[in-house]
């Protein structure tokens, strides 16, 4: 498999330049993503499982955080400087659900 790497961010204190690996296109990946059925009344485990398993490579940390009847997931990546070097990152913040795509009014499937 060969690997893409677009580096995501460099911070002025460190010369370390950090990078994601691109598997996939961005169309392919976003095609996949938008691929899920994360309607809000469903588990958003399948989607968070393929995000675990896209991003589970050297240098990228996962904390998976399951509610309390464990039917959805909330994700936390860090990727970049540890807290231990004590360079700063930069945190993202989205959500993998979605409002539910059962409207009358759809000419075609969303998913």
């Amino acid at each position: 498999m060969r690997f893409f790497l677009r580096p995501l961010a460099r911070n002025r204190r460190s010369q370390h330049a950090y990078a994601v690996p691109n598997l996939l296109s961005n169309r392919d990946l976003l095609a996949r993503l938008v691929g899920f059925d994360s309607s809000s009344h469903n588990s958003n485990r399948p989607i968070a499982d393929f995000i675990c398993d896209y991003l589970d490579l050297p240098g990228v940390a996962i904390d998976r955080q399951p509610s309390p009847d464990g039917e959805k997931m909330n994700l936390i990546v860090r990727i970049g400087p540890t807290e231990q070097s004590g360079d700063r990152g930069l945190v993202l913040s989205g959500h993998m659900d979605t409002v539910p795509a059962d409207e009358p009014e759809w000419t075609s499937d969303p998913l």
